[in-house]
């Protein structure tokens, strides 16, 4: 199997996921955060993991520069999308999936987690030319007031996908095709 997980954080799940793909599978790790992927690499070095690829990127819905915040002296993840009252602002490569996928040599997702922070919509709206066959999404905001399930639901439901909505902000999609 192939694998993507966005916003892989230090490692937890791709540890866990690269040890059920076996040596034959490949897990893409994203992550955009310094910290994070510096425990990342440690994590994966340590634990002799050859099938996993960590690319150093954000993910959005076109290549840019964009501003990401974090609560000072936190080490866990940013946001392009939340605010901190006591925030630190770092500048941090963004791709679109299509784009980091594609510079991957990858041809076929069979499962996909996306925990981003917020900006799930948006990168979903970057990967147009990928059909992962299983989604995992934690869509825990709202855009304008309207539900991210909800818009998340929408837009792959009009791309083929079978929808699960779990504790109201998790959302597993199945690709029918």
């Amino acid at each position: 199997d192939v694998i993507a997980e966005m916003g892989a954080y230090m490692g937890h799940y791709s540890l866990y996921l690269s040890e059920k793909i076996g040596v034959n599978g490949k897990l893409i790790a994203i992550e955009p955060m310094p910290d994070n992927l510096r425990i990342l690499k440690k994590n994966i070095v340590a634990n002799n993991i050859k099938n996993t690829i960590i690319v150093p990127l954000g993910i959005w819905k076109e290549k840019a520069l964009l501003s990401f915040s974090r609560e000072k002296n936190d080490t866990q993840s940013g946001s392009v999308f939340l605010t901190h009252h006591d925030e630190e602002i770092m500048e941090l490569s963004v791709d679109t999936l299509d784009n980091i996928l594609s510079e991957q040599k990858i041809k076929e997702i069979n499962f996909m987690i996306v925990q981003l922070n917020g900006v799930e919509i948006e990168a979903l709206e970057g990967m147009k030319e990928f059909t992962p066959n299983n989604l995992s999404i934690a869509a825990r905001y709202s855009k304008k007031g309207k539900s991210a399930v909800d818009i998340i639901s929408g837009k792959l439901s009009l791309r083929g996908y079978q929808i699960h909505i779990r504790d109201k902000n998790f959302l597993y999609a199945n690709w029918k095709g």
